[in-house]
């Protein structure tokens, strides 16, 4: 079964990263544009995607969340 790993519109977001900001790591402007583009959380701890979605002024996931927040989270059971 083939899935589907981008589509213009993650192309078009992930493009504007590398030419508004300058963001050269593919992968990063690709896992960042599939959250943004399908609005939904992304877990990272890169900060500088971390810094990229709180500018507001570009697309970005719905929730940015570090793994430190997800172990804080499981700690509490």
């Amino acid at each position: 079964m083939q899935s589907e790993l981008t589509s213009p519109s993650v192309e078009e977001i992930a493009d504007l990263l590398l030419i508004e900001v300058g963001l050269a790591d593919y992968f990063d402007r690709i896992i960042y544009a599939t959250a943004a583009h399908r609005g939904i959380a992304l877990l990272t701890e890169d900060d500088e995607l971390i810094r990229l979605a709180q500018r507001g002024d570009l697309p970005a996931p719905k929730k940015m969340i570090r793994w430190d927040d997800v172990l804080s989270l499981l700690r509490r059971f």
